[in-house]
């Protein structure tokens, strides 16, 4: 009967072992799996300044750029052609926009005449 009680507590030792080795893995598994999870975060997060900031240069340079050949096409032309030429850009986008009014409304009266 002796030897039964060993061996039964033996085999409970032994699964007793089993279960913490499992429990520890499980653990460590978990510990590896968020930091894993913070550090996918951390170079997202990394990445996502550096495209950021790269954006905002190429931005900033194609300003600078649009800047300088608007310079260039007001020195070559002049200033008050400039100002002359957007004053006529203003009337034409004024005068097509009461000339699409007129014609919604022309299509509105004609349209009910039939």
């Amino acid at each position: 009967m002796n030897n039964n009680n060993n061996k039964q507590e033996e085999r409970e030792r032994r699964i007793a072992r089993i279960v913490r080795a499992k429990q520890l893995a499980n653990q460590h598994a978990t510990r590896l799996r968020e930091q894993f999870y913070e550090e996918v975060e951390r170079q997202l997060e990394k990445f996502q300044r550096r495209v950021e900031k790269r954006i905002k240069r190429e931005k900033s340079a194609e300003l600078e750029r649009l800047h300088e050949q608007l310079e260039r096409c007001v020195c070559l032309v002049g200033k008050s052609h400039v100002n002359a030429a957007v004053e006529i850009c203003r009337r034409r986008r004024r005068h097509s926009v009461e000339k699409e009014k007129l014609s919604h409304g022309h299509q509105a009266s004609s349209s009910f005449q039939k």
